[in-house]
Protein backbone atom coordinates (compact mmCIF):
# COMPACT_ATOMS: atom_id res chain seq x y z
CA UNK A 1 0.00 0.00 0.00
CA UNK A 2 2.88 2.38 0.80
CA UNK A 3 4.29 1.87 -2.70
CA UNK A 4 0.92 2.73 -4.23
CA UNK A 5 0.60 5.89 -2.14
CA UNK A 6 4.15 6.94 -2.99
CA UNK A 7 3.54 6.53 -6.72
CA UNK A 8 0.27 8.49 -6.52
CA UNK A 9 2.02 11.26 -4.56
CA UNK A 10 4.74 11.56 -7.21
CA UNK A 11 2.07 11.69 -9.90
CA UNK A 12 0.02 14.34 -8.07
CA UNK A 13 3.01 16.60 -7.37
CA UNK A 14 4.09 16.28 -11.00
CA UNK A 15 0.66 17.28 -12.28
CA UNK A 16 0.57 20.35 -10.02
CA UNK A 17 3.98 21.49 -11.25
CA UNK A 18 2.90 20.95 -14.85
CA UNK A 19 -0.28 22.99 -14.44
CA UNK A 20 1.42 25.91 -12.67
CA UNK A 21 4.42 25.80 -15.00
CA UNK A 22 2.24 25.77 -18.10
CA UNK A 23 0.24 28.73 -16.80
CA UNK A 24 3.45 30.70 -16.21
CA UNK A 25 4.78 29.71 -19.63
CA UNK A 26 1.71 30.98 -21.51
CA UNK A 27 1.35 34.26 -19.63
CA UNK A 28 5.06 35.16 -19.67
CA UNK A 29 5.59 34.29 -23.35
CA UNK A 30 2.55 36.38 -24.30
CA UNK A 31 4.03 39.42 -22.49
CA UNK A 32 7.40 38.91 -24.16
CA UNK A 33 5.73 38.63 -27.56
CA UNK A 34 3.96 41.97 -27.11
CA UNK A 35 7.12 43.67 -25.86
CA UNK A 36 9.21 42.73 -28.90
CA UNK A 37 6.45 42.87 -31.52
CA UNK A 38 6.46 39.12 -32.10
CA UNK A 39 3.26 37.30 -32.94
CA UNK A 40 1.81 34.80 -30.49
CA UNK A 41 2.13 32.12 -33.16
CA UNK A 42 5.88 32.53 -33.62
CA UNK A 43 6.40 32.43 -29.85
CA UNK A 44 4.30 29.26 -29.66
CA UNK A 45 6.20 27.60 -32.52
CA UNK A 46 9.58 28.25 -30.90
CA UNK A 47 9.90 29.19 -27.23
CA UNK A 48 6.74 27.53 -25.92
CA UNK A 49 7.25 24.43 -28.07
CA UNK A 50 10.82 24.08 -26.77
CA UNK A 51 9.75 24.50 -23.15
CA UNK A 52 6.95 21.95 -23.35
CA UNK A 53 9.14 19.44 -25.22
CA UNK A 54 11.88 19.48 -22.59
CA UNK A 55 10.65 16.21 -20.94
CA UNK A 56 10.92 14.33 -24.23
CA UNK A 57 14.30 15.88 -24.99
CA UNK A 58 15.86 15.20 -21.60
CA UNK A 59 14.57 11.62 -21.39
CA UNK A 60 15.69 10.87 -24.96
CA UNK A 61 19.19 12.25 -24.47
CA UNK A 62 19.54 10.29 -21.23
CA UNK A 63 18.41 7.06 -22.92
CA UNK A 64 21.01 7.50 -25.68
CA UNK A 65 23.72 8.11 -23.07
CA UNK A 66 22.93 4.78 -21.40
CA UNK A 67 22.82 3.01 -24.78
CA UNK A 68 19.08 2.72 -25.48
CA UNK A 69 18.63 3.86 -29.11
CA UNK A 70 15.01 2.74 -29.39
CA UNK A 71 13.38 4.75 -26.61
CA UNK A 72 13.88 8.20 -28.25
CA UNK A 73 12.08 7.04 -31.39
CA UNK A 74 9.21 5.49 -29.45
CA UNK A 75 8.85 8.59 -27.27
CA UNK A 76 8.86 10.97 -30.24
CA UNK A 77 6.40 8.93 -32.32
CA UNK A 78 4.07 8.39 -29.36
CA UNK A 79 4.27 12.03 -28.30
CA UNK A 80 3.50 13.32 -31.81
CA UNK A 81 0.48 11.04 -32.05
CA UNK A 82 -0.75 12.08 -28.59
CA UNK A 83 -0.29 15.77 -29.43
CA UNK A 84 -2.47 15.60 -32.53
CA UNK A 85 -4.94 12.91 -31.58
CA UNK A 86 -5.60 13.72 -27.94
CA UNK A 87 -4.59 17.34 -27.36
CA UNK A 88 -5.85 18.90 -30.60
CA UNK A 89 -8.81 16.54 -30.52
CA UNK A 90 -9.78 17.66 -27.00
CA UNK A 91 -9.13 21.33 -27.75
CA UNK A 92 -11.38 21.10 -30.81
CA UNK A 93 -14.11 19.35 -28.82
CA UNK A 94 -14.11 21.90 -26.01
CA UNK A 95 -13.04 25.20 -27.55
CA UNK A 96 -13.22 24.96 -31.39
CA UNK A 97 -9.97 26.85 -32.20
CA UNK A 98 -9.87 29.43 -34.97
CA UNK A 99 -7.36 31.56 -36.94
CA UNK A 100 -5.74 28.46 -38.40
CA UNK A 101 -5.32 30.24 -41.74
CA UNK A 102 -2.33 32.05 -40.27
CA UNK A 103 -0.30 28.83 -40.13
CA UNK A 104 1.94 29.08 -43.19
CA UNK A 105 3.20 26.51 -45.70
CA UNK A 106 6.41 25.93 -43.74
CA UNK A 107 4.40 24.78 -40.72
CA UNK A 108 2.41 22.19 -42.63
CA UNK A 109 5.24 20.98 -44.89
CA UNK A 110 7.74 20.43 -42.03
CA UNK A 111 5.07 18.72 -39.92
CA UNK A 112 4.20 16.28 -42.69
CA UNK A 113 7.84 15.77 -43.72
CA UNK A 114 8.71 14.66 -40.18
CA UNK A 115 6.29 11.71 -40.43
CA UNK A 116 7.45 10.82 -43.95
CA UNK A 117 11.09 10.90 -42.81
CA UNK A 118 10.16 8.49 -40.01
CA UNK A 119 8.58 6.06 -42.46
CA UNK A 120 11.60 6.21 -44.76
CA UNK A 121 13.94 5.58 -41.83
CA UNK A 122 11.80 2.61 -40.78
CA UNK A 123 12.20 0.93 -44.19
CA UNK A 124 15.91 1.81 -44.35
CA UNK A 125 16.58 -0.29 -41.25
CA UNK A 126 20.03 1.04 -40.42
CA UNK A 127 19.98 4.81 -40.91
CA UNK A 128 23.38 6.36 -41.80
CA UNK A 129 24.47 8.48 -38.86
CA UNK A 130 25.45 11.33 -41.17
CA UNK A 131 21.77 11.99 -41.89
CA UNK A 132 20.89 12.95 -38.32
CA UNK A 133 22.90 16.20 -38.15
CA UNK A 134 21.16 17.14 -41.42
CA UNK A 135 17.79 16.51 -39.77
CA UNK A 136 18.83 18.68 -36.84
CA UNK A 137 19.91 21.53 -39.14
CA UNK A 138 16.48 21.53 -40.80
CA UNK A 139 15.19 23.10 -37.57
CA UNK A 140 17.01 26.32 -38.45
CA UNK A 141 15.66 26.20 -42.01
CA UNK A 142 12.16 25.97 -40.57
CA UNK A 143 12.72 28.97 -38.31
CA UNK A 144 14.09 31.01 -41.23
CA UNK A 145 11.08 30.12 -43.39
CA UNK A 146 8.62 30.83 -40.59
CA UNK A 147 6.91 34.05 -39.68
CA UNK A 148 9.18 36.92 -38.60
CA UNK A 149 8.61 39.83 -36.25
CA UNK A 150 5.59 41.96 -37.04
CA UNK A 151 5.41 45.65 -36.35
CA UNK A 152 6.97 47.42 -33.42
CA UNK A 153 7.00 46.28 -29.86
CA UNK A 154 4.40 47.33 -27.36
CA UNK A 155 5.15 48.88 -24.02
CA UNK A 156 4.39 46.29 -21.38
CA UNK A 157 4.86 46.24 -17.66
CA UNK A 158 6.84 43.72 -15.60
CA UNK A 159 9.03 42.45 -18.46
CA UNK A 160 11.69 41.30 -16.00
CA UNK A 161 9.04 39.47 -14.00
CA UNK A 162 7.83 37.79 -17.20
CA UNK A 163 11.35 36.53 -17.94
CA UNK A 164 11.69 35.19 -14.39
CA UNK A 165 8.30 33.47 -14.70
CA UNK A 166 9.36 32.00 -18.04
CA UNK A 167 12.51 30.47 -16.56
CA UNK A 168 10.56 29.23 -13.55
CA UNK A 169 7.97 27.71 -15.90
CA UNK A 170 10.56 25.70 -17.82
CA UNK A 171 12.03 24.54 -14.49
CA UNK A 172 8.62 23.46 -13.16
CA UNK A 173 7.65 21.75 -16.41
CA UNK A 174 10.83 19.70 -16.42
CA UNK A 175 10.52 18.55 -12.79
CA UNK A 176 6.76 18.18 -13.12
CA UNK A 177 7.22 15.78 -16.03
CA UNK A 178 9.99 13.95 -14.15
CA UNK A 179 7.84 13.42 -11.05
CA UNK A 180 4.89 12.38 -13.18
CA UNK A 181 6.94 9.85 -15.12
CA UNK A 182 8.52 8.54 -11.89
CA UNK A 183 5.05 8.15 -10.41
CA UNK A 184 3.84 6.19 -13.43
CA UNK A 185 6.94 3.99 -13.35
CA UNK A 186 6.51 3.22 -9.63
CA UNK A 187 2.84 2.54 -10.25
CA UNK A 188 3.71 0.03 -12.95
CA UNK A 189 5.96 -1.82 -10.50
CA UNK A 190 3.25 -1.90 -7.86
CA UNK A 191 0.54 -3.10 -10.26
CA UNK A 192 2.82 -5.50 -12.12
CA UNK A 193 2.00 -4.05 -15.54
CA UNK A 194 4.46 -4.65 -18.38
CA UNK A 195 7.10 -1.92 -18.52
CA UNK A 196 7.30 -2.35 -22.29
CA UNK A 197 3.66 -1.38 -22.72
CA UNK A 198 3.85 1.45 -20.20
CA UNK A 199 7.08 2.73 -21.75
CA UNK A 200 5.67 2.76 -25.27
CA UNK A 201 2.39 4.43 -24.36
CA UNK A 202 2.48 6.13 -20.94
CA UNK A 203 5.95 7.66 -21.19
CA UNK A 204 5.05 9.28 -24.50
CA UNK A 205 1.65 10.50 -23.30
CA UNK A 206 2.81 11.64 -19.86
CA UNK A 207 5.76 13.52 -21.35
CA UNK A 208 3.17 15.32 -23.52
CA UNK A 209 1.26 16.61 -20.47
CA UNK A 210 3.03 20.00 -20.75
CA UNK A 211 1.63 20.43 -24.28
CA UNK A 212 -1.83 19.40 -23.04
CA UNK A 213 -1.88 21.85 -20.13
CA UNK A 214 -0.29 24.66 -22.16
CA UNK A 215 -2.83 24.28 -25.00
CA UNK A 216 -5.83 24.15 -22.67
CA UNK A 217 -4.63 27.15 -20.66
CA UNK A 218 -3.86 29.08 -23.85
CA UNK A 219 -7.40 28.45 -25.14
CA UNK A 220 -8.85 29.45 -21.77
CA UNK A 221 -6.93 32.72 -21.96
CA UNK A 222 -8.17 33.31 -25.51
CA UNK A 223 -4.75 32.74 -27.12
CA UNK A 224 -6.05 30.44 -29.85
CA UNK A 225 -3.06 30.72 -32.18
CA UNK A 226 -0.72 29.80 -29.35
CA UNK A 227 -2.76 26.68 -28.55
CA UNK A 228 -2.44 25.17 -32.04
CA UNK A 229 1.01 26.65 -32.68
CA UNK A 230 2.24 24.99 -29.50
CA UNK A 231 1.33 21.55 -30.90
CA UNK A 232 2.69 22.19 -34.39
CA UNK A 233 5.93 23.56 -32.97
CA UNK A 234 6.23 20.76 -30.42
CA UNK A 235 5.86 18.01 -33.03
CA UNK A 236 8.39 19.72 -35.30
CA UNK A 237 10.77 20.16 -32.36
CA UNK A 238 10.26 16.54 -31.26
CA UNK A 239 11.41 15.14 -34.58
CA UNK A 240 13.98 17.55 -35.99
CA UNK A 241 15.68 18.45 -32.71
CA UNK A 242 15.30 15.33 -30.56
CA UNK A 243 15.79 12.74 -33.31
CA UNK A 244 18.43 14.84 -35.06
CA UNK A 245 20.39 15.61 -31.89
CA UNK A 246 20.24 12.12 -30.38
CA UNK A 247 20.92 10.40 -33.70
CA UNK A 248 24.04 12.50 -34.21
CA UNK A 249 25.61 10.65 -31.26
CA UNK A 250 24.22 7.17 -31.88
CA UNK A 251 22.14 5.88 -34.83
CA UNK A 252 18.55 5.42 -33.69
CA UNK A 253 16.40 2.33 -34.16
CA UNK A 254 13.22 3.18 -36.07
CA UNK A 255 12.35 -0.48 -36.67
CA UNK A 256 11.55 -0.94 -32.99
CA UNK A 257 8.18 0.74 -33.53
CA UNK A 258 5.40 -1.17 -35.29
CA UNK A 259 4.93 -0.15 -38.94
CA UNK A 260 1.21 0.38 -38.38
CA UNK A 261 2.01 2.92 -35.68
CA UNK A 262 3.80 5.04 -38.30
CA UNK A 263 0.88 4.57 -40.69
CA UNK A 264 -1.68 5.72 -38.11
CA UNK A 265 0.52 8.70 -37.18
CA UNK A 266 0.58 9.64 -40.86
CA UNK A 267 -3.24 9.35 -40.89
CA UNK A 268 -3.51 11.63 -37.86
CA UNK A 269 -1.20 14.22 -39.41
CA UNK A 270 -3.02 14.20 -42.77
CA UNK A 271 -6.41 14.42 -41.04
CA UNK A 272 -5.26 17.39 -38.99
CA UNK A 273 -3.92 19.18 -42.06
CA UNK A 274 -7.11 18.51 -44.05
CA UNK A 275 -9.40 19.49 -41.18
CA UNK A 276 -7.43 22.67 -40.52
CA UNK A 277 -7.76 23.68 -44.16
CA UNK A 278 -11.52 23.07 -44.16
CA UNK A 279 -13.08 26.35 -43.10
CA UNK A 280 -9.77 27.28 -41.45
CA UNK A 281 -10.89 25.75 -38.14
CA UNK A 282 -11.45 22.41 -36.46
CA UNK A 283 -14.99 21.32 -35.68
CA UNK A 284 -16.04 19.22 -32.71
CA UNK A 285 -16.79 16.27 -35.01
CA UNK A 286 -13.28 16.50 -36.44
CA UNK A 287 -11.84 16.64 -32.93
CA UNK A 288 -13.75 13.47 -32.04
CA UNK A 289 -12.40 11.73 -35.15
CA UNK A 290 -8.84 12.61 -34.14
CA UNK A 291 -9.44 11.07 -30.71
CA UNK A 292 -10.84 7.89 -32.26
CA UNK A 293 -7.88 7.50 -34.62
CA UNK A 294 -5.52 7.97 -31.66
CA UNK A 295 -7.32 5.01 -30.08
CA UNK A 296 -6.39 3.05 -33.20
CA UNK A 297 -2.78 4.16 -32.71
CA UNK A 298 -2.83 2.71 -29.19
CA UNK A 299 -4.10 -0.62 -30.53
CA UNK A 300 -1.20 -0.81 -33.02
CA UNK A 301 1.25 -0.80 -30.09
CA UNK A 302 0.06 -4.21 -28.86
Amino acid sequence: MSGLLESLLYFAVGCVLLIVGSNFLVSSSSIIAKRFGISEKLIALTLVAFGTSLPEFISSVYSVVIGDVGLPVGTVIGSCAFNIGVIIGLVALVFVPSKLEEMNAADWSFLLAAVLFSLVFYFMGEVPQVLFPFIFMLTFAYLLLGEQKIGGGESVENLKLAVVKLLAAIFMIYFGAKFTVDGITKLSDVLGVSTTILGALLLASVSSFPELFTSVIAMHKGLKEMSIGNIVGSNIFNFYVIVGFCGAFKPLNFAGVNLWSYVVLLMLTLMFLVFARTGRRLSRVEGLLLLLVYGLFVLTMF
